[in-house]
């Protein structure tokens, strides 16, 4: 079972902990089959139906749309969740569906094979491929000559300018703050037209809920110091340095991505890091915010790039 690390102010150190499942934030790559390997849509009706069921239960469950992919007997979700547990969601989408599809057919039983798959998604490099994938799968199964020629993906909403359930600022602020710059980082990745596979990949397991997460080597940090060390390393300057509050711009740098790393990636307690710092818990707070939603990109880059030579080391 993967683990990651969480610090924990009464030893002061960090210890592992499951993966949390739902969090406000949390990104799932979800995958529902038809029964069987049966057609789950069977004209452009159903279509349309399974498009307007996601839509009336969108705002309901704070859901966002990142990407999506219709296919016969099979869809891909890429959705951002709120408050609620994506399973509320789910549970709706499916059940209206389902009776929709039943009676349209005069038939009775399931549609869909079990329960859907939702993989967690962890960080942005495997986001930015499953987006690609997502909206590659249409034109991989031969539905589409062209890209952005099949009806029901999220990609013939960007490029046909017809919106409906795609979240499109949001999807493209995971590229990039600037719309130029991140519509065409969106583009060149669709036509690099890669053959990553996250069904196949080494890259999930599942844990005991059915939800899928991403395997991760446990990383030990055994203190916030043992932290700094790796950002000051990164950054070429003295760890001690980090604790300093200056209005030099590597060091400045170097703070907020040490902040990023220790709420984000070790769920180290915002007073802990505050403490360890110098600074308000309110500041911690905000920065940490503003990297997550992609309003300090660069903070975000560079705390990833560190993440994953701990990862490799």
């Amino acid at each position: 079972m993967a683990k990651y690390q969480i610090y924990d102010r009464r030893m002061g150190s960090v210890m592992a902990r499951r993966r949390r499942i739902h969090y406000p934030g949390a990104i799932y790559h979800i995958i529902t089959r038809g029964n069987n390997k049966n057609k789950i849509f069977s004209d452009e009706q159903d279509y349309k139906k399974q498009l307007l069921i996601y839509k009336d239960h969108l705002a309901p469950f704070e859901i966002d749309v990142l990407s999506y992919a219709l296919l016969p007997n099979h869809t891909h979700l890429l959705a951002q969740v709120g408050n609620y547990e994506l399973g509320y969601f789910m549970k709706m989408v499916q059940q209206r569906y389902t009776q929709y599809y039943n009676k349209k057919t005069n038939s009775v039983g399931h549609v869909y094979q079990g329960r859907y798959t939702a993989f967690l998604v962890k960080d942005l490099f495997y986001l930015k491929q499953l987006i690609a994938y997502i909206n590659l799968n249409a034109k991989k199964a031969n539905l589409e000559q062209v890209l952005g020629q099949y009806r029901w993906t999220s990609h013939y909403e960007i490029v046909n300018n017809k919106p409906f359930i795609l979240n499109k600022a949001k999807l493209l602020r995971h590229f990039d703050n600037d719309y130029s710059k991140a519509m065409s980082e969106y583009l060149a990745l669709l036509s690099a037209d890669s053959n990553f596979d996250p069904e196949i990949d080494d890259y999930y397991e599942k844990d005991e809920s059915g939800i899928a997460i991403p395997k991760n080597k446990e990383v030990v940090v055994r203190s916030l110091d043992d932290l700094a060390m790796w950002v000051a390393w990164h950054f070429n300057i003295e760890p001690r340095f980090i604790t300093f509050s200056s209005k030099a711009r590597n060091i400045v740098m170097a703070r907020r991505v040490l902040i990023f790393l220790a709420r984000y990636y070790f769920s180290i307690p915002g007073k802990e890091v505050a403490e360890f710092l110098s600074m308000t818990e309110q500041y911690v707070a905000v920065t940490t915010q503003k990297a997550w939603m992609n309003k300090d990109t660069e903070t975000k880059k560079i705390a990833e790039a560190i993440w994953c030579e701990m990862l490799n080391d």
